[in-house]
């Protein structure tokens, strides 16, 4: 599997630092690794164990999922998997039912395919997928979880709007 996830445009990376280091002697000194990451990764949502990060690559419309534990270690072997969106340009991301599943708001920021919101399962990368499709307003930017691990909250940048959806 390629490092990019497949992708033909590379032109982001994921950085990992060591914050304590970055703190007392900032620098490239700080950095530990950096990993291929497609093209344009935007957002980051890391597992509540810290095991997985999942990127959000808006020029490519996938998540990417990293081991966390790889990236330090082995970074050219800590891709875990991953997934196209169903939408255009996807940006904010959002992990909920205890990390099963992935909401993705796909903005289609350039106005040239899908505007919507998604739900993948997650519980194995190799395999996630599409399960559900939301319509959005236009320009769905950011997504978060509520408190109750169920109910998305989402900005439509676009169309100025906060729509709540319920994922049960």
């Amino acid at each position: 599997m390629q490092q990019t996830g497949g992708s033909s445009n590379i032109n982001g990376l994921l950085t990992v630092i060591n914050v304590a280091t970055a703190e007392t002697t900032p620098g490239s000194s700080a950095i530990l690794a950096t990993v291929n990451a497609g093209c344009s990764p935007v957002r980051m949502a890391e597992t509540a164990n810290g095991s997985t990060l999942w990127v959000a690559i808006r020029g490519d419309n996938r998540v990417l999922a990293f081991s966390t534990g790889m990236l330090e270690l082995t970074p050219a072997n800590a891709l875990l998997g991953y997934a196209d969106t169903g939408g255009t340009a996807p940006v904010g991301i959002a992990l909920l039912d205890s990390d099963n599943l992935l909401a993705v708001a796909n903005s289609n920021r350039f106005n040239a395919g899908i505007a919507n919101a998604t739900i993948l399962s997650v519980a194995y990368p190799p395999a996630a997928s599409v399960v559900q499709t939301v319509a959005t307003g236009l320009f769905p930017r950011e997504i978060t979880t509520g408190p109750d691990d169920a109910t998305l909250y989402l900005t439509n940048y676009d169309s100025n709007t906060l729509e709540v959806i319920s994922t049960k």
